[in-house]
């Protein structure tokens, strides 16, 4: 996928710009928050051959159903996972046994933020991939390749890790976008509603209250006692 693609390219460019260290960080971080989309990934799966079938069928109040319905169902699961791992960085830095990581750990978060701005997309790609504008998306894949490594040339030398996430959040957001724009322009559609909304303040007010409630004395149980209370909010 493009983002595996980002990946590699923010990999390679730390690594030649900053050093290995740096590399070490953000590979970390990164495969944390593919945690986020792996429910995306398998729901994915299932509607990727329904809206296929859709264009054969010519079906456009399918795919908008579709669209819609993907986007709202993996922005509640991938916020209620991002969350989770917010409210529980001590913990996952002791278990990971990288405390040093601590002061890094908005890397982290602009990555998960990242993601989050991908599956709330729902399936921009694939909607437009299995059209007959198929074309449109590897013109996109291309430019916004090298629309992240004109950012990472940028924002590496200045910021370090922190540069290359701000990067892929930006390029993945374009991207995103770009998509989105087209599908509502060219397909009359679009999958976003108030209850987007809706889960932004949700997912603010499961936050603040997993983030602040009381620290346990036994981590494993700090991390059942608080992730239960949050996502009981939530």
């Amino acid at each position: 996928t493009v983002y595996v693609l980002l990946q590699k390219i923010d990999l390679i460019m730390l690594g030649a710009m900053i050093g290995l260290s740096a590399v070490g960080v953000y590979s970390t971080f990164f495969n944390i928050a593919t945690v986020i989309t792996v429910p995306a990934k398998a729901l994915n799966r299932i509607t990727y051959q329904l809206i296929a079938d859709s264009w054969k069928e010519k079906n456009m109040d399918n795919i908008a159903d579709i669209y819609s319905k993907t986007s709202i169902i993996q922005m509640i699961v991938g916020c209620l996972l991002f969350i989770g791992i917010l409210i529980n960085k001590d913990n996952l830095l002791s278990m990971i046994n990288k405390n040093e990581f601590s002061e890094q750990f908005n890397v982290f978060v602009i990555i998960g933020l990242s993601f989050l701005v991908d599956i709330t997309g729902g399936l921009n790609g694939h909607i437009i991939s299995s059209s007959h504008k198929y074309k449109l998306v590897t013109a996109l894949v291309i430019c916004t390749t090298l629309f992240c490594i004109g950012l990472n040339y940028f924002l590496i030398p200045i910021y370090g890790g922190i540069g290359a996430a701000f990067s892929f959040l930006i390029t993945t957001t374009l991207y995103n976008f770009c998509t989105w724009f087209y599908i509502k322009y060219r397909f009359k559609m679009q999958p976003f509603s108030r209850k987007h909304v809706l889960v932004i303040v949700a997912s603010f007010i499961s936050y603040c209250i997993g983030v602040y409630f009381w620290k346990m004395p036994n981590l494993y149980l700090d991390i059942l006692i608080r992730s239960s209370i949050t996502t009981l909010v939530f």
